[in-house]
């Protein structure tokens, strides 16, 4: 359980990772805390490794699940203009399924409540509520910046409600992917 502090990062995970019912509110990395001038901020971070090449990156990580967990509330209440995630995954097969994801806000235009860059596998089941801000609730990274394009990748039956964030998008594919199904 997390409760005003930085969430689960597994940055230099190899082979395979687990983040099973984890329970998070008011993740936050303020610098009046924390030591984080230019970090990013997750709730749940697996891959995404900062030492290695974006494409090896995510040879590294081989199978990702991240599963019930419940994340309310990831903030970037600082002036700096960093990447805020409710759960990012960078990996060759990811399984993000049945998550809750709510209010995540930013300073910054790089805000999304779900966000992989995966080969294969699948986003269902997740039910997202004000995730993203401006930017997008659920983003899928295709080739891009180096990363292997997403194949095979099933987007499906999440549950994406905005109260108080009507400047975010629903579901955003980026850069080319090849028989990825969105429902």
């Amino acid at each position: 359980r997390v409760v005003d502090s930085p969430g689960l990062e597994i940055k230099r995970a190899v082979g395979e990772a687990w983040a099973p019912g984890n329970r998070m509110r008011n993740v936050s990395r303020r610098t009046d805390l924390w030591d984080s001038v230019g970090s990013e901020l997750y709730g749940i971070c697996i891959g995404g490794h900062d030492d290695v090449t974006p494409e090896r990156s995510q040879e590294l990580a081989r199978r990702v699940s991240i599963r019930n967990n419940i994340i309310r509330g990831v903030s970037n209440t600082t002036t700096d203009d960093r990447s805020t995630m409710g759960i990012i995954s960078t990996s060759v097969e990811v399984d993000m399924s049945a998550n809750f994801v709510s209010d995540v806000s930013s300073t910054s235009q790089l805000c999304e409540a779900l966000y992989t860059k995966a080969s294969f596998g699948r986003v269902s089941d997740n039910i997202v509520i004000d995730g993203g801000q401006n930017s997008n609730a659920i983003a899928i990274k295709g080739k891009l910046k180096y990363a292997p394009s997403s194949e095979k990748l099933e987007v499906s039956r999440n549950i994406l409600r905005a109260r108080n964030q009507v400047g975010a998008l629903g579901i955003t594919i980026f850069g080319p992917t090849t028989d990825v199904s969105v429902e």
